[in-house]
């Protein structure tokens, strides 16, 4: 049995069910967890990795594409996302890992500069790191 609580985080989207939710409460606490939901910061994009990068990776390869209807857009984003690199997808976690570290010095909050790793030079020189 784990001792301390587990929180799993969502962003603030009206969508997402409410973490005082009784049944969510309920089944957080099955098998003898205690697992609770919780909201990101309020305007917290870093902490999102499809706002952090991988939006702006998939719009950078579809843009120049014609686009004249839902299914071309639909098309594009999934050709999109099959271009993508994992050294692309490996660098938006590490920076979501970076901003992690960053709210956490920060008490919570979002006053900090979007670090910058430098993870093109580290991996050259097979120095990324997996987690930070």
């Amino acid at each position: 049995q784990w001792r301390d609580p587990i929180f799993a985080q969502q962003d603030n989207a009206k969508a997402h069910i409410s973490p005082f939710d009784p049944d969510i409460l309920a089944a957080g606490l099955e098998g003898g967890w205690s697992i609770r939901l919780i909201f990101q910061p309020p305007n917290s994009p870093d902490l999102n990795a499809l706002d952090l990068g991988l939006f702006a990776s998939l719009q950078s390869i579809q843009y120049h594409l014609p686009i004249y209807s839902i299914e071309d857009l639909i098309d594009a984003v999934d050709d999109a996302y099959m271009q993508i690199s994992t050294d692309t997808i490996d660098d938006i976690f590490l920076t979501l890992q970076a901003c992690m570290l960053c709210v956490l010095e920060e008490d919570g909050g979002n006053h900090y500069k979007l670090p910058h790793l430098g993870k093109a030079k580290l991996r050259k020189t097979n120095s990324l790191p997996r987690v930070l």
